[in-house]
């Protein structure tokens, strides 16, 4: 039976090292979502599950879709009770504006003055209600919440910045 066992772990290893380096960033991926949940619940900035299915059609005030980092599989879905595109200074880049080269990103001053108001784990304002999979949708998050102003901001911005040290910023165009 172990020259058995020995073949077929000398015929599959190849197979197992790719699955657990996925398995390895799935890991980490969900630990950090987990403790940055935890972190919110503690300031009372996570709206658990229970209590966002009970009426969200009830709901006002502004979605946050943020897309967390660049080429993430998985977006986190903030909401708050203000009117954030009107208290914004700055004009929402359009997707012809967003540079997602790395190389040649600047971080647009909507989604910088977005996340540092809002999105921000120890200054925001904003209560986080989930994290989702890209693929899923925004017109079924709209219907969810019909009342809310939805708005798309891109915080992966601040990533670069904190590698680099630099503040980088496109064009400012104020209201």
């Amino acid at each position: 039976m172990s020259r058995f066992k020995e073949a077929v772990t000398s015929v599959t290893w190849p197979l197992w090292l790719p699955i657990f380096l996925i398995g390895v960033g799935f890991h980490h991926y969900w630990f950090l979502e987990h403790s940055l949940r935890q972190q919110l619940a503690r300031k009372g900035r996570y709206i658990k599950p229970a209590r966002r299915r009970s009426k969200p059609a009830e709901l006002t005030g502004t979605i946050i879709v943020e897309n967390a980092a660049f080429n993430h599989a998985r977006v986190r879905i903030w909401w708050t009770e203000e009117d954030a595109l009107s208290l914004c200074p700055y004009c929402a880049p359009t997707t012809s504006e967003r540079s997602y080269d790395r190389k040649q990103y600047c971080w647009p001053p909507f989604d910088r003055w977005m996340y540092q108001t809002f999105l921000d784990p120890t200054t925001g304002r904003a209560q986080l209600l989930w994290t989702k999979l890209k693929w899923i949708t925004d017109e079924k998050i709209q219907a969810k919440y019909p009342k809310c102003k939805f708005v798309d901001v891109d915080s992966g911005g601040r990533q670069l910045e904190d590698r680099s040290g630099e503040s980088e910023t496109c064009g400012e165009s104020t209201k």
